[in-house]
């Protein structure tokens, strides 16, 4: 007969796990703030933790800058904050058994209530103020201690309190000795990968105020989209040194007006023209361009620098859309440029010319 152990115990509970797991991720994603239970949850931790009397609570749906400087009470410090709740989150497993499975589940629930971007907002925050702290960002821990409440491990009288504050909706909290200033979600906008992106927005902002920008994971400038659609975009194009930026900016332009009006906005010229009929008698014409600007990060297929952007423009037979293809600068003439596109298996010798009818 197989031993029972405290493995097993968890194991046979996956229906709790899954409860927790589901309800916690709620709470991880919405947007909308139970004021009754933030409130209930504040005082709680004002009175038995903090001793401090009941503070005025504000909710904000952004980083308002006039209504941090006005606060007249003293900020108190979010370590100080962390390290009372800290003592009574301890408080209620002092003592108790530890089980050998613990890691495992603290690991589960930190992976599955994993907050997008937590730096990245938390360096704007740190902009506007240090005297808070991030309740999302601890989600796993009080889904932690939820769990093995749920399965009567241990009690913890206080807990409930503590869960209303930390599953509010609230994202983050600042704290004075007598106020405090409850913010919302931040929007935040990623690309297929998960990097921060947009090419419209910020990639980070609240409603309210507090924003930053970001173009397939690299933070930009504000400027570049307050530019957009003006001389002076294409000029400060041409005058910024830093790689990053230069490269949101064409991503900018590209995503926002399409490939055709990439080539307007780099001035871009027409090098070649060729037509080629395939044997099964379509005919395509074939257009290579560069810009007019070279530029010395660019390097053509020999690895030389400075160079001007390059594309070589396709037409697709079945759809009668046109591309545009990044290629080698050093190329002059369209159809030895649309032969070195070709995939790397085809050898150079041979024509650029269909067999069959690609339609």
């Amino acid at each position: 007969m197989m031993k029972e152990n405290n493995d097993e115990k968890y194991l046979y509970n996956s229906a709790t796990l899954n409860n927790i797991r589901s309800e916690y991720k709620e709470v991880l994603i919405d947007s909308q703030i139970r004021k009754e239970d933030f409130e209930q949850g504040v005082q709680w931790l004002y009175k038995n933790l903090l001793h401090r009397p009941k503070p005025q609570i504000r909710y904000c749906n952004g980083l308002d800058v006039d209504v941090i400087r006005d606060v007249k009470s003293k900020k108190i410090n979010r370590l100080t904050v962390e390290n009372a709740l800290n003592r009574c989150i301890d408080s209620c497993i002092r003592g108790k058994n530890k089980w050998i499975d613990d890691l495992l589940l603290k690991r589960v629930l930190s992976e599955h209530l994993h907050l997008s971007h937590q730096h990245t907002v938390q360096d704007i925050i740190n902009g506007y103020g240090k005297n808070g702290i991030n309740l999302k960002e601890h989600l796993a821990r009080i889904a932690y201690l939820d769990f093995h409440i749920r399965l009567g491990d241990f009690m913890a009288l206080d807990f409930s309190y503590l869960k209303k504050m930390y599953c509010s909706g609230v994202y983050y909290v600042f704290f004075w000795d007598d106020f405090v200033l409850a913010l919302s979600n931040p929007v935040i906008r990623q690309d297929e990968h998960g990097l921060l992106h947009s090419t419209v927005y910020p990639a980070i902002e609240w409603p309210q105020g507090g924003k930053a920008y970001y173009i397939h994971g690299r933070e930009m400038p504000e400027w570049i989209f307050r530019c957009y659609g003006t001389d002076m975009l294409y000029r400060r194009f041409l005058a910024e040194d830093n790689e990053d930026i230069r490269s949101g900016i064409i991503t900018l332009v590209n995503e926002r007006i399409g490939d055709k009006g990439l080539l307007d906005f780099l001035k871009a010229e027409l090098v070649d023209e060729k037509e080629v009929v395939h044997h099964s008698g379509y005919t395509e014409v074939l257009r290579l361009y560069k810009s007019k600007e070279k530029f010395d990060y660019l390097q053509d297929r020999k690895g030389k620098s400075g160079q001007p952007y390059c594309w070589s423009e396709f037409t697709c037979p079945s759809t009668g859309a046109t591309y545009l293809i990044d290629n080698s600068a050093d190329f002059k003439n369209a159809i030895e440029a649309a032969k070195f596109l070709r995939p790397s298996f085809v050898p150079e010798y041979l024509p650029y010319r269909w067999s069959h009818d690609a339609s």
